[in-house]
């Protein structure tokens, strides 16, 4: 591992004088783009047609630059941008050029926070603060009206759960598309006059816009940026000009719901649990200013959320779910302190609220949350109140989180969590967890940067601690890492999450986007890379796992589609038994074998798509085969649907050489009259779990923000031998909500 990773290092800096070109440094203030905005003089009709003549004589901007896939090149099909504002909003029209017109435009499907680069659309970003660390609000569009709204935090956090009250039209022509965006001044936080650092009755904000020509994979920006960043690198952005903001209202933003619920759970074929009542409650959002923003919840209601999907976890760690209810992903990205991709180690994790161990919903009486953020620091707290029941204590929760921002490319932070569960039963007493993080990053230069997080926990006379790091370089070029964690054997984060405790984990890699004059028209980068997972007992030492994936080449096709190969020689150090699969034991011993696997994926914006991966090879003390595949169908952008489907076949594993084959099956439709009225359901059955699940959602956007929805979920365990349904339960929900906004 370390001639490995000290080969990548030489590599990268040798390499780096020679690439070093491709990342272009961003403008200075005096050669920034502009564009001016103008005050409309009439109420606008928002209808996706810049007919009116305040459109018409406000200026247009054009002129896109490639990121991709021909970084510095003329955009194929320009897009032509013109701004105007009034007192309530500031409206942004974009006519996107095209000569295919409808016939060329790719869209997936009509959801909201679609995936940005998957479909055609165009969208801007805002930098009001004039601060590279500060959030960056974007607003992105499809051709069919469909929305999607995001933070972005240092162009590293991605915080695609925030959602912004706005509105968008959109039409087609034969000559292209058009988009008209109204964003309301109080969706967005900019600084009152005076903290401005424009000496003038105007004010100034960075901004950029993207276009993304799906057909074409192309991807361009009217303010270019290099091809490794994204939008959010506002450094590269451009300026508005002639902006005049209002001064910040009350910004009170309540949102009261009532749902009615009818739920059912059979035991062995009788009914043991039969629930029908109504509840009421809802959530209020006061930003005192610019700055501050607090929200408040009672009763908190989460039927909405999407369910989790299932998987087939035949790794010694645990498996992370990520969270979905919309509560807790706003502001998720100020509380995020660790790491949950691969290194799972979080101090807070929200999803230890409001559920159990298992991902059943328990009841939330109230909670609160208080956010700061200015261009010098950022703060925030949390307090929530969990219900208890005949299984789980009432539980109190509260997070405390700031950062310092110290020059321009740097900060550093603190948490602090407590959780404290209530006595419950005869014999139970009241306990108190306390965790206590600090961390930070530093941007090094533009391709490389630097995080960390240190963390210390104290639970009934018990204290443990958890560490991560990392280093990430980021060039068009190439993309490097090396991750490093370790968490103690007493570390226990009362509202976290860590996937493993008493290890050290160390985790380098790096892919290489290779752009030979030699390759076919239709390739777009080649990308063989290699990723070395090792773990090792932090207590004693012990080498416990470790494997090392090397991609001898990846090709990345013009059109989205992937193809690649890897082999994945494996060790694995069982210091006690360890079971895959139920009843399947596998002895304590040392095990080395080599696994191979193929995956890739056509076109995922086509009509009809496919991805999947086959991987074999050895398995601790015998074979394991898995094939993943999904198929996925959207004729049109209103009807959308797919079926994943995960087979693992083990053979001869452990003491008793255990032969087993799991099947994991998942259909998902997806019906939509227009971006405000859809329908999804899906079914998932799982062999493994012996479980089905059946999940259907019907949601109605009647204002902004606004919802009707009606849910049913069916949830049940299945005896595979016997043919039977030992548990079963069954709910169907209605749920209305009403967002008001003074």
């Amino acid at each position: 591992m370390k001639y490995i990773f000290s080969s990548l290092l030489v590599f990268i800096f040798a390499g780096h004088r020679l690439a070093a070109q491709d990342i272009f440094p961003p403008p200075n203030d005096a050669a920034k783009l502009r564009i001016h905005a103008h005050r409309a003089t009439k109420p606008l009709v928002i209808d996706g047609n810049l007919d009116e003549a305040d459109w018409q004589a406000a200026k247009a901007v054009g002129n896109f630059i490639q990121s991709e896939p021909f970084q510095g090149q003329p955009a194929q099909f320009d897009t032509d941008i013109r701004i105007l504002f009034d007192d309530e909003n500031i409206y942004i029209g974009a006519f996107c050029r095209d000569t295919t017109g409808a016939n060329g435009i790719r869209v997936q499907n009509l959801r909201r926070d679609f995936e940005t680069f998957q479909n055609e659309s165009v969208g801007v970003a805002f930098d009001t603060f004039r601060d590279p660390r500060t959030p960056v609000p974007t607003f992105f569009a499809t051709p069919y009206g469909s929305q999607s709204d995001m933070q972005i935090f240092e162009d590293r956090i991605f915080d695609s759960d925030w959602d912004a009250i706005w509105r968008v039209r959109t039409s087609i022509s034969s000559s292209g598309w058009t988009a008209e965006f109204a964003i309301p001044w109080s969706s967005l936080r900019y600084p009152t006059a005076n903290q401005s650092n424009e000496q003038s009755s105007e004010t100034v904000w960075g901004i950029n816009f993207s276009r993304v020509n799906r057909r074409l994979n192309q991807i361009t920006r009217w303010s270019p940026v290099p091809r490794a960043y994204t939008i959010g690198r506002m450094v590269y952005g451009g300026v508005v000009t002639g902006l005049q903001p209002p001064p910040q209202r009350i910004n009170l933003r309540v949102q009261p719901y009532g749902t009615f619920r009818l739920a059912e759970r059979t035991a062995q074929g009788a009914a043991d649990v039969r629930e029908s009542k109504p509840a009421f409650g809802g959530e209020a959002k006061w930003a005192p200013s610019a700055n501050t923003v607090l929200d408040l919840t009672v009763n908190t209601d989460f039927a909405q959320a999407d369910a989790d999907r299932q998987v087939v976890n035949l790794s010694r760690f645990s498996v992370f779910f990520p969270e979905r209810r919309q509560f807790f992903l706003e502001n998720a990205s100020l509380f995020a302190v660790g790491s949950s991709e691969g290194h799972n180690i979080q101090p807070f994790f929200s999803r230890r609220i409001g559920l159990d161990g298992n991902g059943n919903r328990l009841a939330i009486d109230a909670g609160l949350r208080l956010v700061n953020q200015t261009t010098t620091y950022s703060a925030g707290g949390l307090i929530m109140r969990q219900r208890g029941d005949e299984s789980h204590p009432s539980s109190w929760f509260g997070v405390g989180r700031y950062t310092q921002n110290i020059g321009e490319n740097t900060r550093i932070g603190a948490l602090a969590t407590v959780r404290h569960d209530e006595a419950f039963g005869l014999s139970g007493s009241a306990k108190t967890n306390i965790v206590g993080a600090v961390d930070g990053f530093t941007r090094l230069s533009n391709p490389v940067s630097l995080r960390g997080m240190l963390s210390v926990s104290s639970d009934s006379g018990k204290t443990g601690f958890a560490g991560y790091a990392e280093m990430q370089v980021q060039e068009n070029w190439i993309y490097a890492e090396w991750k490093q964690s370790v968490v103690s054997a007493t570390y226990n984060p009362g509202i976290g999450f860590i996937d493993r405790a008493d290890i050290i984990r160390t985790s380098p890699g790096f892919y290489l986007n290779w752009r030979p004059s030699w390759m076919p028209q239709g390739v777009l980068f080649l990308g063989p890379g290699a990723f070395i997972d090792a773990v090792h007992q932090l207590s004693d030492g012990t080498f416990l796992e470790g494997n090392v994936r090397v991609y001898p080449m990846y090709v990345n096709f013009r059109d989205g589609g992937g193809l690649g190969a890897y082999i994945q020689p494996t060790m694995q150090v069982l210091t006690e038994s360890f079971e895959p699969l139920s009843g399947m034991s596998i002895a304590p011993g040392k095990y080395n074998y080599m696994r191979y696997g193929i995956e890739g994926n056509t076109d995922p914006s086509a009509p009809v798509s496919l991805n999947g991966r086959l991987e074999v090879g050895g398995y601790f003390n015998g074979q394991l085969s898995s094939l993943s595949l999904s198929l996925r169908t959207a004729p049109i952008p209103q009807i959308a649907a797919s079926v994943s489907y995960t087979r693992n076949e083990l053979t001869s594993i452990g003491e008793a050489n255990s032969t087993r084959v799991t099947h994991l099956l998942a259909p998902e439709l997806r019906l939509s009259l227009n971006p405000r009225l859809q329908l999804i359901a899906f079914w998932q059955y799982n062999t493994a779990a012996e479980r089905s699940t059946w999940n259907a959602r019907f949601s109605w956007e009647f204002e902004p923000l606004s919802y009707i929805f009606v849910v049913f979920n069916d949830n049940r365990t299945f005896d595979q031998s016997r043919f039977e349904t030992p548990f079963t339960q069954r709910e169907a929900i209605i749920k209305i909500s009403y967002l008001r906004q003074l």
